[in-house]
């Protein structure tokens, strides 16, 4: 069985958060928390943002091994993640921990998200005009 250091998972996000409102202010208003899906190259926040994962890395001007240090992958903070013997044991697979840690970071961005829909006053989105931002950021991008 695998524990989670929420503490440790949502200073990343905020990490990711102050990063993305220094760029681009109003980013949270684009994304769609429903859909998000933070293992996903296209439903994940870059991926919502700048149409891919990697456009997004790309645009931030940030390396696959900084993403994990802004909450933007799961792949590089396994020091999250509280390992106990029946894990080490060998009774979970690499797989359900990995899909472990991309659920949590989803749930962490998810909450985030509500917390600052909620805070600020948020009109729900809409999707539709989002989407056909997204896909114009995208060409621009290309």
């Amino acid at each position: 069985m695998l524990t989670v250091n929420a503490e440790k998972i949502n200073a990343l996000v905020t990490r990711g958060v102050d990063l993305l409102d220094a760029r681009e202010p109003d980013w949270w208003l684009s994304i769609n928390v429903g859909t998000l899906d933070v293992q996903n190259s296209r439903l994940c926040v870059l991926g919502q943002l700048y149409g891919d994962y990697d456009r997004g890395l790309a645009h931030l001007h940030l390396t696959l091994r900084e993403a994990g240090a802004y909450g933007f992958a799961a792949s590089t903070f396994d020091e999250l993640f509280d390992r106990n013997d029946a894990y080490l044991g060998g009774r979970a697979s690499p797989r359900s921990h990995a899909s472990l840690r991309y659920r949590e970071l989803t749930g962490a961005w998810r909450a985030t998200l509500e917390h600052r829909r909620t805070e600020r006053g948020a009109p729900l989105p809409n999707y539709a005009e989002l989407h056909a931002r997204v896909l114009g950021r995208a060409a621009r991008a290309a």
